[in-house]
């Protein structure tokens, strides 16, 4: 316990050697300074070890912003391997990933709606980008509609006035061809 202390100061192989061979784990705390100290080594680390499960803790809230912001290709990379749900990201965060790869965000809407700052979300995409990412987090089937979203938290940070047109708007695009009555409770 007390070298684990001391592995923020410590030289990359000694951590590796430590976290790898040994099997130490560390604290949120001591992962964010070797990460700040060493943040190649944490990512590389994520990369070797995500598809077996090992070093579930590296991927924190905390490691995963600072690689998105830091790192957004390393980012990109672990989660095309194996996406993770253990993260939700502010609005600086947000807007980061979204400037770096846009369209990585759009082709991976409906795995990570739940963990985007939608305030950044619409301010960077527009129109037919805009369009597309609502598109992919509606459920495919009408009947699945209500049970599977929470539409308040999606759209919240629409304008109260623009909220239910744009709504509107994105269910009769994806239910264009089911009964068009618009309902928001499946039936």
């Amino acid at each position: 316990d007390f070298v684990a202390k001391l592995l923020p100061v410590c030289s990359e192989n000694f951590i590796i050697n430590e976290l790898e061979i040994k099997g130490f784990t560390i604290s949120e705390l001591q992962l964010k300074y070797i990460y700040n100290k060493y943040p190649k080594l944490i990512i590389n680390l994520m990369k070797k070890h995500i598809k077996n499960n090992e070093f579930a803790y590296l991927f924190s809230s905390h490691t995963i912003e600072f690689m998105i912001r830091d790192y957004p290709e390393d980012f990109i990379e672990i989660y095309n391997i194996k996406p993770f749900h253990n993260f939700t990201l502010g609005y600086r965060t947000t807007l980061s990933l979204l400037n770096h790869d846009k369209k990585f965000v759009i082709d991976n809407a409906s795995k990570l709606y739940r963990y985007l700052d939608m305030a950044a979300l619409l301010k960077i995409l527009k129109g037919d980008e805009r369009d597309r990412f609502f598109i992919d987090i509606f459920p495919s089937k009408k009947s699945d509609f209500a049970y599977q979203y929470n539409l308040e938290q999606i759209f919240k940070q629409f304008k109260p006035e623009y909220k239910i047109e744009y709504l509107m708007k994105i269910y009769n695009k994806v239910y264009e061809n089911e009964d068009n009555n618009f309902d928001f409770v499946g039936n």
